[in-house]
């Protein structure tokens, strides 16, 4: 039997917390931050769905932290291809820009 608590880790940085201005919005920060990390063009695509489940949070939540980042101007969400997919890229000199800010 394996145990869940084995099977996926995600890391949130309390200064995306700060930044964030939530909760919720950190934790989202902080996955589009790892995720951004793995792909060289920085632009990878995810569901909603997938990062609810990530995330373990409803659909109202990540929409409300979606809508905060990109207000901040962290993230665009661009939707490209048939069926269409959403395109997340971390603003990365506005992140920069954010975490001086904030240390």
């Amino acid at each position: 039997m394996t145990n869940k608590l084995d099977r996926q880790i995600i890391f949130v940085y309390p200064s995306h917390i700060d930044i964030a201005g939530s909760i919720p919005a950190g934790f989202l920060l902080s996955q589009i931050f790892y995720w951004s990390e793995k792909k060289e063009s920085g632009e990878f695509y995810k569901t909603d769905e997938e990062f609810c489940n990530e995330l373990r949070m409803g659909l109202d939540q990540l929409t409300r932290a979606k809508n905060k980042l990109k207000q901040l101007g962290l993230i665009s969400i661009t939707r490209k291809g048939i069926p269409a997919k959403s395109y997340y890229k971390l603003n990365m000199g506005k992140y920069l820009e954010c975490m001086k800010g904030n240390s």
